[in-house]
C-alpha cells in the first residue's frame, strides 16, 4: 500500500492532514491541496469547455485530451466520465479558482484516457428522472 511519503506529500501538508484527523473538513483540505495542482493553461493537453450535450443550460461538459501528434493519425482512447457529487441537487464540474474537478480530467489524460467532466440539471427545479436522462445524453 502506498503511503503519503511514497507519493511525495510535503511534510507541512502531512502535518496539517494529521491535525485534521478523521474529520471531514472539505474547505481546509482543499486549501492544502490546491497549491499542489497545475494551473491553466495546461500546456500538455487540450481542454474543450462547455460543450452542449442537451437542451438545458446546465447540460454542458468539458473534454480533456492530448493533442494529436503532428503527422500521426488520431488514436481512439477509452473515456472516463466524471460526474460530480451533490445528489443531483448541488455542485458543478468545475470550481473557478481551484483545480477541482479539472484534476480528474488531468489525471485521465495522464493515464492515457480522454477525460470528461460534466454538469447536470439540479433539483428542485429538475426532478426524477432528469438525472439519468442527463447522464444518458452525456454518454451518448
Amino acid at each position: 500500500m502506498l503511503t503519503q511519503t511514497d507519493l511525495g506529500m510535503p511534510d507541512d501538508i502531512k502535518a496539517e492532514l494529521r491535525a485534521i484527523g478523521a474529520r471531514i473538513e472539505t474547505q481546509r483540505t482543499a486549501e492544502l491541496y490546491t497549491p499542489l495542482h497545475p494551473k491553466e493553461p495546461y500546456a500538455w493537453l487540450t481542454v474543450t469547455r462547455d460543450l452542449k450535450y442537451g437542451p438545458h443550460e446546465r447540460n454542458v461538459l468539458d473534454v480533456f485530451t492530448t493533442p494529436p501528434a503532428a503527422g500521426k493519425p488520431v488514436v481512439a482512447k477509452p473515456v472516463i466520465v466524471f460526474v460530480h457529487g451533490g445528489g443531483f441537487a448541488r455542485g458543478a464540474k468545475r470550481t473557478e479558482g481551484t483545480p477541482f474537478y479539472d484534476n480528474i480530467g488531468l489525471w485521465a489524460v495522464g493515464a492515457d484516457f480522454v477525460g470528461v467532466t460534466l454538469n447536470y440539471r439540479l433539483a428542485p427545479h429538475s426532478t426524477w428522472p432528469s438525472g439519468i436522462e442527463d447522464l444518458t445524453a452525456a454518454v451518448a
